[in-house]
């Protein structure tokens, strides 16, 4: 069975629906939260967290518009930690508890200490691991951030053969065409070529405001775009010189939608020697 690690994403939203996906299509929800799956964090604190850089808080949250108490990771390029102030918080009122901020922070400490001594045993122990990543904008792939994680992971677990996925829903996004180019074990999709008309007209009757954030949501776990994608992705395992799973070429729209059961399209399928890029 394939091991599937979120690496997040930068923003909100995203971040977290990654992550609920990978639980309950993946999972059946019987999977421990990884390190990043409740985080904002860029590429570079992926790679800052790997190398075992010393975990620790600012001491100060700051309330968001939507009234969420976030807080960062100290001396970290960009990890955000928007739910566990919040979440520990409302447990200690629902079970009459003091609350206590220097105790929370050091709760939320424990907890990151214990994922990731988790992060680093699962990443030695799988060879076999699909990392995600949800990219809302260029700037969020760090192309040479990826490419330093590869080394990184590789050191972590020298017989691991690393898989990273990317995807976002922004249409004005350029495909990183270097690493699909150069990297075998590459893959980035536009989500938005899966949306077809069901989902324009559910999507024309959501609020403003969380149309985006539900239209992910819709793709990846009503409609289980990630899960039908990554069940039909082919790496090229440069060891044996073999292809993993099914064919790129059987990444066929009839197979695809049938499975998806939608009627969707896709446009144009661009092969970068093994690896896939799904464009508009």
């Amino acid at each position: 069975m394939k091991t599937l690690i979120s690496l997040s994403s930068s923003f909100g939203g995203s971040a977290c629906g990654t992550s609920h996906t990978i639980k309950e299509q993946f999972y059946n929800n019987n999977k421990k939260t990884d390190f990043f799956d409740s985080l904002l964090v860029s590429m570079k604190s992926v790679n800052e967290v790997l190398l075992g850089k010393e975990i620790c808080l600012h001491d100060n949250f700051y309330v968001t518009e939507d009234g969420c108490k976030n807080i960062k990771f100290k001396n970290f390029d960009y990890m955000i930690s928007p739910h566990d102030i919040n979440n520990i918080e409302n447990n200690k009122i629902k079970n009459n508890e003091v609350i206590n901020y220097v105790i929370i922070k050091n709760e939320i400490l424990e907890k990151y200490k214990r994922r990731y001594s988790r992060l680093i045993e699962t990443i030695q122990n799988n060879n076999d691991i699909y990392f995600l990543r949800y990219c809302v904008n260029n700037e969020d792939i760090q192309q040479n951030e990826i490419i330093r994680f590869l080394t990184i992971v590789k050191k972590i677990n020298p017989n691991i053969e690393p898989k990273i996925i990317l995807f976002t829903l922004n249409d004005n996004m350029n495909a990183p065409l270097f690493l699909l180019k150069n990297y075998n074990n590459i893959c980035f999709f536009f989500l938005n070529i899966f949306i077809d008309n069901s989902i324009k007209y559910e999507e024309a009757n959501l609020p403003v405001n969380q149309s985006i954030y539900d239209k992910f949501l819709f793709l990846l776990k009503k409609f289980k775009v990630l899960y039908y994608i990554i069940n039909n992705l082919s790496f090229y395992n440069l060891k044996t010189k073999q292809f993993i799973n099914k064919r790129i070429d059987n990444f066929k729209k009839k197979q695809l939608l049938e499975k998806m059961r939608r009627n969707c399209l896709v446009k144009n399928v661009v092969k970068n020697n093994f690896n896939i890029v799904v464009t508009k």
